[in-house]
């Protein structure tokens, strides 16, 4: 259980909580604070939906109810679609995007969300569920809402290296992989795909640079647990020259275990930018 007395106050930290239909993930971080970054998830009890166990989970782990300075909930699940930047206007935003995805009477009520790609010249517009919003916004002080591919985004366009060449991202979860592929000052593509295995992964990598008909020689950044990774890099090798473990922030590194053991979006949401 996540309980306040993990950290003295919640001031001086901020949080970020990444929610999707199994469980909520928790990270607080401090720069001055004892101890600097603080974190865990909380499963949903069984049977539950999506917003009913987040409640449960939330009120069962005191923690994520601090005074922090910040609340940044991170939004997986859900439709979305990526824009080029000089779609300023939200509203046509959202009618671009129900033009490609018309609402469902038989998925549960939304609302549409849009993240600013700041220095990648696009937008990011996506489905929330309405309840799951509401709750959010009553249990946190004016919480932010984040796509876990707009973090990924953040993260490394504030730390590739020179030059002009493209690199492609590939975050590698329990059950999908998200694929973004970045170059200086742009976004070419941003996607998440449902996955059973390593080799869902390989494939939807290599047929997204396919399509982009990006060089073997650009580099391709990996994040996976270490088994993952020892499975699908070998497989991603055989289309791209470069492939290469997603480094984690130094922060992240020196923390505790549970705080490593969190998925790589969330662990690098405080360094994102976001």
């Amino acid at each position: 259980m996540l309980g306040k007395e993990l950290i003295r106050t919640g001031r001086g930290y901020r949080a970020f909580i990444e929610v999707d239909d199994r469980e909520c993930r928790f990270l607080a971080v401090s720069e001055g604070g004892e101890p600097p970054m603080v974190g865990g998830a909380a499963p949903y009890p069984a049977g539950m939906d999506r917003v009913r166990g987040l409640e449960e989970a939330v009120y069962a782990n005191p923690l994520m109810l601090a005074d922090f300075d910040s609340v940044t909930a991170i939004i997986r699940g859900g439709r979305f679609m990526l824009l080029p930047g000089f779609v300023t206007d939200d509203e046509l935003a959202g009618e671009l995007f129900r033009a490609q995805y018309p609402a469902d009477n038989f998925l549960p009520p939304c609302e549409l969300l849009v993240d600013d790609w700041e220095g990648l010249d696009a937008r990011l517009v996506y489905e929330a569920g309405r309840d799951e919003l509401a709750f959010l916004r009553r249990t946190f002080n004016n919480p932010r809402f984040r796509h876990p591919l707009t973090v990924l985004a953040g993260y490394f366009a504030g730390r590739r290296g020179g030059g002009a060449a493209s690199r492609t991202l590939v975050n590698v979860g329990a059950d999908r992989a998200d694929i973004v592929v970045l170059r200086p000052g742009a976004a070419l593509c941003a996607n998440s795909f449902p996955i059973t295995g390593p080799m869902d992964a390989a494939y939807y990598a290599l047929a997204v640079r396919q399509s982009l008909s990006l060089p073997a020689r650009d580099e391709l950044m990996l994040a996976a647990s270490t088994a993952v990774r020892a499975a699908v890099a070998p497989l991603l090798r055989r289309g791209v020259a470069f492939v290469m473990p997603a480094i984690e922030p130094p922060a992240v590194v020196a923390s505790t275990r549970e705080t490593r053991s969190l998925p790589f979006t969330l662990k690098v949401a405080p360094f994102a930018g976001i």
